[in-house]
């Protein structure tokens, strides 16, 4: 268990409450991991959690690699961070608890609409899967097609970068 004063580092680094939160939990996940020697951290990221990370980052006028949404493998430092249920909504996982007697614990401020992420998914996400009840589905092949996009992209970017002649261009 770690326990950080978020708010504190937040206003310290100019970040918001979400933000510098994530940056402790995967510091203190990979603290953990390199004292341990794991090499594979398996987290709990849903479609649901993939089509908020979309919309965020879409109002705030995200690029084309933000438009990636989760990714599901994520290189730290020390291991990576699988995704293994990304493709299923929070509906199937809390079905599938109830269904097998399995206990789940639902974090307290997902319901505080005062963080941006807590108001898309309490008001903005059910509104988009009334308009589509695929709305997830549709996001998840987007999301795919954008991290397909953006690797393509990247690849030939660096292919090109090293057949530059810099002292040339300079």
């Amino acid at each position: 268990v770690l326990r950080a004063k978020i708010p504190e580092i937040a206003s310290a680094s100019g970040e918001s409450l979400e933000e510098a939160a994530r940056k402790v939990r995967y510091s203190f996940f990979e603290d953990i991991m390199r004292e341990k020697d794991i090499k594979v951290l398996l987290t709990a990221h849903n479609s649901d959690d993939n089509a908020e990370t979309l919309l965020l980052s879409l109002s705030r006028g995200c690029s084309p690699s933000g438009a990636c949404g989760i990714a599901p493998v994520r290189q730290l430092n020390f291991g990576e961070v699988h995704r293994p249920i990304l493709s299923l909504s929070k509906k199937e996982i809390v079905e599938f608890c109830h269904e097998n007697s399995y206990a789940f614990v639902t974090d307290s401020t997902n319901s505080d609409v005062s963080y941006p992420r807590n108001r898309v998914r309490q008001n903005i996400l059910p509104e988009l899967e009334a308009i589509n009840p695929q709305f997830l589905a549709a996001i998840a092949r987007f999301t795919e097609a954008q991290r397909e996009d953006s690797l393509y992209l990247d690849a030939e970017a660096e292919k090109y970068s090293r057949e530059l002649d810099c002292a040339a261009l300079s």
